[in-house]
């Protein structure tokens, strides 16, 4: 039986990231790690118990929100079609990924593109913001 946290938790090692559990106020049968890359911290959720196929991989805090940065969430959001741009409780600006696996093979593949996803959301997210705050400054 496929476990999605198994070949994750693989997948981190092989790639020498320090992967840390961490503990969800929404249900102990959630599996969730934090794991940096880079100056990117990113954080892993799957709950085996519902869903033995789905997983979901976030940049859980990029931003804060505000109304002016509300263009940029919606237009991101159509962009990357498998990607979402969410405003979280605290208006905290939230990158994520969801995907099924039905199968171990090539999954860890899928996993580096989920990760390289999110880092051009991240990327394309800071320079609109930047141009954003530059227009905003040139008034």
């Amino acid at each position: 039986m496929l476990s999605i946290v198994k070949e994750f938790i693989s997948y981190t090692h092989d790639q020498n990231w320090k992967l840390e559990p961490v503990a969800l106020e929404s249900s102990n049968a959630v599996s969730s790690y934090q794991f940096d890359k880079g100056n990117l911290h990113f954080l892993f959720i799957c709950d085996e118990s519902r869903d033995p196929n789905f997983f979901q991989i976030l940049l859980p805090y990029i931003d804060d929100f505000s109304q002016e940065k509300k263009d940029i969430v919606d237009l991101l959001t159509r962009e990357y079609k498998a990607g979402k741009v969410v405003v979280l409780e605290g208006n905290r600006v939230c990158l994520s990924m969801e995907q099924l696996v039905f199968s171990e093979s090539n999954i860890n593949l899928l996993f580096e593109r989920v990760i390289t996803i999110l880092e051009n959301m991240y990327a394309d997210y800071r320079n609109r913001a930047l141009a954003l705050r530059n227009n905003a400054n040139n008034l």
